[in-house]
């Protein structure tokens, strides 16, 4: 008799199960370990000029791609991974330049604490507060550098990101500046941003 072995990841209820048929009528479910980690941020600066002072960058752009990916001390178990998205954005405008964007560079690649990642025995999942960004949607983004990871983060995490749909500020922000700036016009934000160029 022939011993058929298919595995497929599904999702009941908000914890990952592992479904296993063997042969034709043996079945299993396995539970995945979540572990979840917790990203809190400081308290960012009350003013769009004391985000501007304190962030190394600001740009505007679009996701390209985005991918969930573990970083980890060498020679550490996977288990102790920090998961994060690393993000591609495609630059229409560098509003605050930085030594690291390259001049006339198309694209950077930012690193968000949000996502989550398979490893294998478990499932790592990181909350920073929101969600990872969505890909081919523009943002206009305040950035840190972080040194150790050679990447840019968002400052602030969401209190620094904000998402331009059909004209208007959307913020995941917790915080003013961001929760004031809600709804805002696009064309009044950036016009508050290039007053302080």
């Amino acid at each position: 008799m022939k011993t058929t072995t298919i595995a497929a990841a599904i999702v009941l209820g908000a914890a990952p199960f592992i479904v296993e048929a063997l042969g034709r009528h043996t079945y299993a479910l396995v539970q995945k370990e979540v572990v979840t980690y917790t990203v809190d941020y400081v308290q960012p600066p009350s003013t769009v000029a004391g985000l501007w002072d304190h962030s190394n960058a600001v740009v505007r752009g679009k996701v390209l791609a985005r991918k969930a990916e573990a970083a980890q001390k060498p020679g550490a178990d996977i288990g102790t991974a920090r998961v994060s998205t690393l993000l591609t954005i495609e630059l229409s405008e560098v509003l605050k330049p930085n030594e690291h964007i390259p001049l006339n560079a198309s694209t950077i690649d930012i690193v968000q604490a949000a996502g989550e990642l398979d490893i294998g025995t478990k499932v790592v999942r990181v909350d920073g507060g929101y969600d990872p960004l969505v890909p081919e949607s523009e943002y206009i983004l305040f950035l840190e550098w972080n040194q150790g990871l050679q990447h840019f983060e968002i400052a602030y995490g969401p209190d620094g990101t904000f998402l331009l749909r059909n004209g208007l500020i959307e913020t995941p922000a917790r915080n003013d500046p961001g929760r004031r700036l809600q709804k805002t016009p696009v064309a009044s934000f950036l016009q508050v941003i290039r007053a302080l160029q």
